[in-house]
C-alpha cells in the first residue's frame, strides 16, 4: 500500500533538498577572481635585485586585488592562492635597500636620526620610477599560460635610462 506524502512530509523533503542544492552550489567553487602560481627573476642593471617587492596590479577590464610578493635575490615567488588575478596587470617593482636597523625599532630608527644630524636615514629608491610609481610594465596573465615572468630593470644613467 502506497502512503503519500503528508503536507509536512514534503516541506521537509523540499527544504533539505534546497539546502543540499545550496551546500553543492557553493562548494568547490573559488570565492573571488582566479589567480594562478607564477615566479621569476628580477635584474637590475644585468644583477639579480637584492631585495625588493614586486606588484601584480589589475588594469583596465581586470577586476581584482592586488598580488605582492617579495623579491630576494632577484627571485620572487606566488603561489596561487596569493598570486595576480588572470587579466591584465600593471607591474610594480621597488627596491627595498637595508637601512641597517629594524623598520619597527623606533628606538634605533631615533638613533639613526640622531647619529645623521637629521638627515633622512632611509636609503633613497634605486629603482627608476618608470618600473614603480609610474611603472610602464605591463602583463597579461592567462590560466594555462606562462608560470614564469622575468623582468630586466635598466638602471639610470646620467642621460636617463640606457
Amino acid at each position: 500500500m502506497h502512503v503519500p506524502f503528508s503536507r509536512r512530509d514534503w516541506r521537509l523533503h523540499l527544504a533539505s533538498s534546497c539546502l543540499i542544492a545550496v551546500f553543492l552550489i557553493g562548494c568547490g567553487r573559488p570565492s573571488g577572481p582566479q589567480r594562478v602560481a607564477i615566479s621569476g627573476e628580477v635584474l637590475f642593471g644585468q644583477e639579480p635585485l637584492e631585495s625588493g617587492r614586486i606588484r601584480f596590479i589589475p588594469i583596465e577590464e581586470t577586476k581584482g586585488p592586488a598580488a605582492v610578493a617579495v623579491v630576494t635575490d632577484g627571485i620572487y615567488v606566488f603561489d596561487r592562492e596569493n598570486g595576480p588575478v588572470i587579466g591584465k596587470n600593471r607591474i610594480q617593482i621597488e627596491s627595498l635597500p637595508d637601512p641597517g636597523f629594524d623598520l619597527d625599532d623606533e628606538a634605533a630608527y631615533a638613533e639613526a636620526i640622531r647619529a645623521r644630524n637629521g638627515r633622512p636615514v632611509l636609503p633613497p629608491e634605486l629603482i627608476p620610477p618608470e618600473y614603480n610609481a609610474r611603472s610602464n610594465l605591463v602583463a597579461t596573465i592567462e590560466m594555462g599560460g606562462e608560470t614564469e615572468l622575468d623582468f630586466e630593470l635598466k638602471k639610470p644613467t646620467a642621460r636617463g635610462l640606457r
